[in-house]
């Protein structure tokens, strides 16, 4: 199952046509007829009476040329009632997420079905990832863009000087790790929780590195990948090795979006290894896998992969037989521990009901969409 498919409408066709102007006069300028969509508010947002004049010089000015993700009327009106009927906070940094000088056309799009690109969007605090980066992925003709949360491309301007495509929702820049596991968890989603994750970090108090560590490449474990672990070692072995397991999952000091083959020194001294096939990941040999492309979450500082497996550190492993522990089973059957033995000495959370990873998100987006009010104040 895709993170994305969580909350992303469906797909829909990348269409494209051409305009002799450059992206700044299209964005300004009437739609050509027959469109089923409008660019007002966007027009709006791009004014000197809406971003102030020190704002409005500095977004025209970059748009130059590159890619501009151009929202709806429909995405901004979503966003803004999620938000309670109240404007989307920071609007100028929000736009700025939707400008790239990377030209994603449809010639790059058909060469690069998953790509990590720079925004205009910085973070002057995190000196180490100075662009926030947006994910790409392509299924031509479907495109799917992800911030915080994804959004599809629906129609595509190819202009003078760049592109600009036209897009379903809100790009909302990314947060940290607690913020992303949080609303991940409100899901009660069984095959995407990070329940034992989130409290695992807080218990051994590392909550605060992940979340401002950077730039930073995190490994997380489901918490199916858990529970086989509790199934596996003795409560008091696992307590013991807890820290060390957590920060084994973490790579310190490189933002590795797409991890190329190789040994990643991780936080708690040791290595990994990574063995990148043509976009198939495995680390540490063949036991621990990524589940897929649309299971790397952005973050403000970095990225996170889900992986299916409990990493185990080699001075650790060899009292446990092996560097990883059994993947959870893609059939859900992995069994979780009793009632107050969980990975992390905490009660197992309850199993999900069917139906809960698909009811309404709005509570939770909400949630989200408050969250980028304290994610945009350290990027400039």
């Amino acid at each position: 199952m895709r993170i994305s498919n969580v909350l992303k409408t469906a797909l829909a066709p990348l269409v494209a046509f051409a305009s002799a102007q450059t992206i700044e006069q299209t964005l300004t300028a009437a739609l050509p007829a027959g469109k089923a969509y409008n660019l007002s508010t966007l027009q709006s947002l791009i004014t000197e009476s809406s971003l102030g004049k020190d704002e409005f010089t500095r977004v025209g000015g970059l748009l130059g040329g590159g890619t501009v993700f151009a929202p709806t009327d429909a995405s901004f009106a979503a966003t803004v009632a999620l938000n309670g009927g109240n404007p989307i906070p920071f609007v100028a940094q929000v736009l700025l997420y939707h400008i790239s000088t990377k030209l994603v056309d449809t010639a790059y799009l058909q060469a690069n079905k998953l790509s990590f690109i720079p925004t205009l969007l910085g973070n002057n605090s995190l000196a180490s990832v100075p662009s926030q980066v947006i994910k790409v992925e392509a299924n031509l003709p479907n495109v799917t863009v992800s911030g915080l949360i994804p959004v599809e491309v629906i129609d595509t301007i190819v202009a003078s000087n760049g592109v600009i495509h036209v897009v379903d929702g809100v790009l909302l820049p990314p947060s940290n790790v607690s913020t992303i596991l949080t609303n991940l968890n409100a899901l009660n989603d069984a095959t995407l929780s990070f329940k034992q994750l989130a409290s695992a970090l807080d218990s051994q108090n590392l909550t605060t590195i992940v979340n401002t560590a950077s730039p930073i490449t995190i490994f997380a474990p489901t918490d199916s990948a858990f529970f086989a672990v509790a199934n596996a070692v003795p409560a008091a072995t696992l307590t013991k090795m807890l820290k060390s397991v957590l920060t084994y999952h973490v790579i310190g000091d490189a933002v590795a979006y797409q991890p190329s083959s190789g040994s990643y020194k991780t936080l708690q001294g040791e290595s990994i290894t990574v063995v990148n096939s043509g976009g198939s990941i495995k680390i540490n040999g063949s036991n621990a896998s990524f589940l897929s492309s649309g299971a790397i979450v952005v973050l403000s500082n970095g990225v996170v992969h889900v992986i299916d497996t409990v990493l185990v550190p080699p001075t650790i492993a060899a009292s446990l037989g092996s560097n990883t522990l059994a993947p959870a089973s893609p059939s859900g059957t992995t069994k979780a521990p009793a009632a107050g033995a969980s990975s992390t000495g905490a009660a197992a959370p309850p199993t999900a009901k069917p139906g809960n990873a698909a009811r309404s998100v709005a509570g939770t987006a909400a949630g989200i969409l408050g969250a980028v009010a304290a994610a945009v104040l350290v990027l400039a």
